[in-house]
């Protein structure tokens, strides 16, 4: 039954997408809806679809870009990169392609705990956004990386600190 449910998927017009698309999200984000991981796959696999059928369609570069939210949302870091990388690959314009780039580095830093892409990807978003809103947030992670919080909390209380009065 899975099987047939996705083939029926895969066979959509753009048009019954679009719909889809809507309809799971409003059950996700609408009054009430509960957002479970079922409907989050389900959700991401359309906007990566739609993606795929559409890569000239407006809607294409954000909606792999909530692909990539939701798959960090689910701690599945590899695919949100895969999907942050398609973004900023195939859609340089796009208003967000800062925010992947950020992203990238965070998911390689706080999911995959792989500091030394991490270090990169940091590092060639402040190179590219030296003047954006997350820059100040990327040289923070980017001096701190690997850092306990225990040791982020001794260093802010040592840096406090205020020297005894005589």
């Amino acid at each position: 039954m899975a099987c047939k449910e996705q083939s029926k998927e895969a066979q959509m017009s753009k048009e019954e997408r679009l719909t889809l698309i809507e309809e799971i999200e409003d059950k996700s984000f609408g009054q009430g809806g509960e957002f479970n991981k079922t409907s989050a796959l389900s959700l991401l696999n359309n906007y990566v679809l739609f993606a795929d059928e559409n890569p000239d369609d407006d809607r294409a570069a954000g909606f792999l870009f909530k692909a990539g939210d939701i798959a960090m949302g689910l701690e599945k870091g590899q695919l949100a990169i895969d999907y942050f990388d398609r973004v900023i690959d195939e859609y340089p314009e796009y208003e967000k392609v800062a925010y992947s780039m950020f992203l990238r580095a965070f998911v390689y830093e706080n999911q995959l705990k792989d500091l030394d892409k991490a270090s990169k990807a940091y590092r060639d978003f402040i190179k590219a956004y030296p003047d954006h809103d997350m820059t100040e947030a990327a040289q923070f992670s980017l001096q701190n990386l690997g850092k306990s919080p225990e040791q982020l909390i001794r260093e802010f209380e040592q840096n406090n600190a205020t020297p005894a009065q005589n």
